[in-house]
């Protein structure tokens, strides 16, 4: 593990001496003691490192940890076999995710991310931790954060749409650095002693077991039935309690305890919303128990302790600061259009999720946030008459869904047979079978246009004209 060196160094022997002082600085952290993979930190080295760091929150707050579990001579072991037995355990953790395609990624997205990262943490970490956090996205609406032991910090795009203003995720992200910096991870891993059971688990999943769940979305009746090639990619089997705790990924209570009060304390340091934190954790709460239907674990399933006893651990450290804990009690904040733009494609993504899994309302609520922002795309109009079809019946229901259709269609780079199909849908709901029949016409034509045409999509909707036929006869009976 390497460390930053200073850009730029004195001249002649002094700056010769410097360097060698650093250098010894970095031998007596990082040296192993013993050929049985246990070394010794050299607290007081490590503590004069943390000071010499401008940005130094964090650095410091390991410092602080390191003195807590400090021999008498100042030394700590440091235990690397058991930290490399558990990086094994994590990287086949998310190589598992991975080779289901669990993860999710998009330019737009993991650029906001990534800088949200950098504010809450600016700098590699000090020599033995991680060299640079990162972040990577879980496709699931199930609700969830876990920090990994080599600086991985996963979150689910549920918790990335559950959230709502930038200073909640900057919570978030503080409390998942909080568990590495603490080496959370390290004890629970150790003290459990599960590196058989989850190489076991691990290796089944890694041997072809996924688990990814891919619902079409359907009508209630025959002639509403639709697919749309909404894949869901759940891959919720690698968010079960049960891989959780093999890779050493839950806490106790008096660890997350310990998160939440270091995050508390980078958000009163760097002048962030004090509640931040308080209303992102009761928001992902009460998400994850409206997600009892998934087989993931959520937020409170990973994370114990009541709300209660997360405010009384958050207001404890606001009140040592001099503040006034009754700021946690501020109501939970509107959509932050400064946080939804940037994760306008998210937002889009989740309410696809939402309708794959037959949740109409919450993909209304999530695609209405993506509709205002400047980076609407022409699928989170179509998706958002989807969504508007399942959930009203009147007739303004059906003409909202019909507007928000020519808006796909105007904002689309060329014909796109789902706006067709989902027309005839409403065309069926409003008992008009012959415009129905028109735009089934159309959509299997511009089906077959771009089949002739060599369009690599014509492929992706050889269900949707095998369904469009179907109803174009059954329309004809």
């Amino acid at each position: 593990m390497t460390c930053p060196l200073p850009s730029v160094l004195p001249p002649g022997r002094v700056g010769r001496v410097l360097l060698f002082f650093l250098g010894a600085v970095l031998w007596n952290i990082t040296a192993p003691a013993s050929a049985h993979g246990q070394s010794e930190v050299n607290l007081s080295a490590a503590q004069q490192y943390a000071r010499q760091l401008e940005s130094n929150f964090w650095e410091r707050a390991w410092a602080a940890h390191l003195a807590d579990q400090a021999n008498a001579d100042g030394t700590i072991n440091w235990t690397y076999d058991d930290r490399r037995a558990l990086r094994e355990v994590t990287a086949d953790y998310q190589r598992a995710i991975g080779e289901a395609n669990g993860f999710w990624t998009h330019l737009q997205v993991q650029d906001a991310l990534q800088r949200q990262l950098l504010t809450v943490q600016p700098n590699p970490m000090m020599p033995g931790r991680p060299g640079a956090f990162r972040l990577r996205v879980v496709s699931t609406t199930t609700p969830n954060a876990l920090a990994l032991n080599d600086g991985t910090i996963i979150l689910t795009t549920g918790l990335l749409t559950t959230l709502r203003t930038e200073a909640q995720l900057q919570a978030v992200l503080a409390h998942e650095i909080a568990h590495v910096v603490l080496d959370h991870a390290l004890a629970t891993y150790r003290s459990g002693k599960k590196n058989t059971r989850a190489r076991k688990i691990l290796g089944t999943v890694i041997g072809g077991v996924t688990s990814v769940v891919a619902p079409s979305i359907g009508g209630r009746r025959p002639l509403e039935s639709t697919m749309y090639d909404l894949s869901a990619g759940l891959a919720t089997a690698y968010l079960d309690q049960e891989f959780i705790a093999a890779a050493g990924l839950t806490y106790d209570r008096r660890q997350e305890e310990a998160a939440n009060r270091l995050a508390q304390e980078w958000l009163l340091a760097h002048d962030r919303p004090p509640a931040a934190l308080h209303t992102a954790l009761r928001a992902l709460r009460r998400a994850g128990l409206r997600e009892n239907n998934t087989p993931g674990a959520s937020f409170p399933d990973n994370h114990p302790g009541t709300a209660a006893e997360r405010r009384a651990t958050l207001a404890a450290v606001v009140a040592e600061a001099g503040g006034d804990p009754a700021v946690l009690d501020a109501p939970h904040p509107p959509p932050d259009s400064a946080y939804d733009t940037p994760m306008a494609a998210v937002l889009e993504h989740e309410g696809e999720l939402d309708l794959s899994a037959r949740r109409f309302h919450a993909a209304r609520s999530v695609l209405d946030r993506a509709l205002r922002t400047p980076w609407t795309t022409p699928e989170t109009y179509l998706f958002r008459a989807i969504a508007t079809r399942n959930t009203t019946t009147g007739a303004a229901g059906i003409d909202e869904a019909l507007s928000l259709l020519d808006a796909a269609e105007a904002a689309a780079d060329g014909p796109e047979p789902r706006i067709e199909a989902e027309r005839a849908l409403l065309r069926v709901r409003q008992g008009r079978p012959e415009q129905a029949r028109r735009h089934l016409g159309r959509c299997l034509t511009q089906i077959d246009d771009a089949r002739a045409a060599s369009d690599t999509t014509a492929t992706a909707h050889d269900h949707l004209r095998t369904w469009a036929t179907r109803m174009q006869a059954r329309l004809s009976e």
